[in-house]
């Protein structure tokens, strides 16, 4: 689920965003507060999700009054934009904001009628089995209860090299700048 980092202090929180419009920067109680289509106008800058795909947005639009706010240190002059993992948004006032679509690994029941191959033990990944979805590369790994069905955990992946971990954070985070 794509998710806004929030800068507080010297700590970052983390804001998930589920299929709704956000306001963000200044003259609000909050750096990002989720708002109704009519109340858009009242706003210096919005963002809301793109077309949906499966349960989550596949993209979210940035829109601003321009000049208002900067995208990775850029002025936002035609004061739209469509935002990528790692965005920085940034207000004159308002705290810097990290827009993200990092999701963590997490293993539940294969919900696709379709097997697939598990790329660690070749088998077939099957609808119920227990799985883990690699978050920056989509592909279906085992990850059952025994040790010869741990396949996500044993090692990096495969195909992405992403570390194999179940630990449900995230590997990234504004703190690490």
């Amino acid at each position: 689920m794509p998710h806004m980092w929030v800068q507080h202090g010297f700590d970052w929180l983390n804001a998930p965003l589920d299929p709704a419009i956000y306001a963000l920067g200044t003259g609000i109680a909050t750096p990002l507060q989720k708002i109704g289509h009519a109340e858009i106008s009242q706003y210096i800058a919005v963002i809301a999700p793109g077309e949906a795909s499966g349960n989550a947005a596949s993209s979210w639009t940035l829109v601003c009054a321009p000049g208002a706010c900067r995208v990775n240190g850029s002025p936002l002059l035609t004061g739209i934009a469509v935002l990528n993992d790692r965005d920085e948004i940034q207000f004159a006032t308002a705290p810097r904001l990290f827009f993200s679509t990092e999701t963590p690994a997490v293993a539940a029941r294969y919900g696709r009628k379709d097997p697939v191959p598990c790329p660690r033990c070749t088998e077939l990944v099957l609808e119920g089995d227990i799985a883990v979805i690699c978050p920056t590369c989509g592909v279906a790994y085992h990850e059952g209860a025994s040790a010869e069905d741990k396949c996500f955990t044993y090692d990096a992946c495969v195909v992405c090299g992403r570390p194999g971990e179940l630990s449900g954070g995230y590997k990234w985070s504004p703190a690490e700048l």
